[in-house]
């Protein structure tokens, strides 16, 4: 190969005197383009262990060191199989020219780094099967197959730059049929116009979970509002799936923004919503977390079975709490709410106008409490900062206090009377 290349290089003037014979045009005619050829025309200086890239209606799947033909055939999908089959475990593959699958899918069963260099794959299906690390990116999918990109049983594997145009399923299904599986990663995933009855990322499993996959600047854009989703986190069986979080997330003008219902502390760091039907359906999933939102409008939810969730909303400056969100302090206690503000300053409420009113709602039928509880030793004071506090429906305790301090009461319904603690003992006041 060296001695042709150096002869190609003489007769081009480039080594030496050079020359050109009618005897050596044939073999120059017969040689293949080279893949360095297409990787300089896309920038690309990386080598890789196999490279793909079409020759007319063939595509042409080459070995990256000997430059020995692995594959060419007019069905691109089978190509690039045939380039996955041949390559080892850790091998990078690049493919450098657009692509027509044609309908069929690839399968990815080991770890590879697979980077298609900004190139379209047409109608076509990508299986990443049981994956331990790799990764595959810089890829447009046009009209794919449901699911575009099928992420099975994988752990750890990385998803860039994907755009999906035109699609009519899933986009990206991430699954969990045989064992768990998570800590995927995705960056930079963009689904465009998304069509009626197509969801653009699925979490899903059949009893198993899928936990603590994280995605980094998620598109979706929907063609209707009608049978749209965006994100849909569920399971076959009654297994919540654990963790997942969105760093920026941007959904608009779908029939659902995210169907949340199988899952727990999905958590959502920047969330754009607009023009959906609604934003987020909340069935049987836990725990929503969602860190600061655009634009003003509201937020609109669909909770009929009033699971929790806890969201910090930067429109309205106000942060809007629903059931528990915080472990017990002491165990037994796992059913209370715990609101921390930070230690040694003071938590305000603020009330932004008279026509709103802070409300405390006891669903259980017979009897509720509020309690205010202190520290061992400080007292606890109830106040209205240079106004009246007015109380009503209050019921003096019938019992006197453990540590009564001087003004503390109570009354004794067995004499009738009306007991106040003058901070020595406790004095008797007549009711007429």
């Amino acid at each position: 190969m060296r001695t042709t290349r150096r002869r190609l290089l003489q007769s081009l003037g480039l080594l030496g005197a050079g020359y050109v014979t009618a005897r050596l045009l044939p073999e120059l005619r017969a040689l293949p383009p080279t893949p360095e050829a297409y990787l300089s025309k896309s920038g690309l200086v990386a080598p890789a262990s196999v490279m793909v890239f079409k020759e007319g209606d063939y595509a042409v799947a080459v070995d990256g060191k000997t430059r020995k033909e692995i594959a060419r055939s007019t069905d691109h999908a089978e190509v690039i199989q045939e380039a996955i089959d041949v390559a080892d475990d850790g091998d990078r593959i690049v493919i450098v020219s657009d692509l027509d699958f044609g309908g069929k899918s690839i399968t990815i069963d080991k770890r590879l780094d697979i980077d298609f260099t900004g190139k379209t794959v047409n109608n076509g299906q990508i299986i990443i099967s049981k994956v331990t690390y790799g990764s595959l990116g810089n890829l447009r999918m046009v009209s794919p197959q449901s699911p575009a990109i099928h992420r099975l049983d994988s752990h750890y594997h990385t998803l860039y730059n994907i755009i999906m145009h035109n699609l009519s399923g899933v986009g990206l299904l991430e699954d969990a049929q045989t064992a768990w599986a998570g800590v995927n990663r995705a960056y930079n995933l963009s689904f465009i116009l998304i069509k009626e009855g197509a969801t653009a990322l699925k979490i899903y499993g059949d009893g198993k979970q899928n936990n603590l996959n994280m995605y980094y600047n998620v598109l979706i854009t929907g063609a209707t509002t009608t049978n749209t989703t965006g994100v849909e986190i569920n399971n076959a069986q009654d297994i919540l799936h654990d963790m997942n979080i969105f760093f920026g997330l941007w959904i608009e003008d779908l029939g659902t923004g995210i169907k949340y219902y199988k899952g727990r502390y999905l958590t959502i760091l920047g969330l754009w919503h607009e023009n959906n039907t609604v934003d987020i359906d909340i069935t049987d999933g836990y725990d929503l977390r969602i860190y600061g939102r655009m634009p003003a409008s509201s937020l609109v939810i669909n909770n009929p079975n009033n699971r929790q969730y806890i969201i910090f909303d930067t429109v309205t400056e106000i942060v809007q709490l629903r059931g528990r969100f915080y472990p017990a302090m002491t165990p037994g206690n796992a059913s209370h709410t715990w609101i921390a503000g930070k230690e040694n300053e003071d938590m305000l409420f603020n009330v932004p106008s008279k026509d709103y009113v802070y409300r405390f709602w006891f669903n259980n039928a017979s009897h509720g409490e509020f309690r205010v509880a202190g520290s061992t030793t400080g007292d606890i004071t109830i106040s209205a900062v240079d106004k009246n506090l007015r109380v009503s429906g209050l019921a003096i305790p019938t019992s006197p206090p453990t540590t009564p301090i001087a003004g503390s009461m109570y009354f004794d319904p067995d004499t009738g009377k009306l007991y106040i603690y003058d901070g020595s003992a406790w004095k008797s006041v007549s009711l007429t």
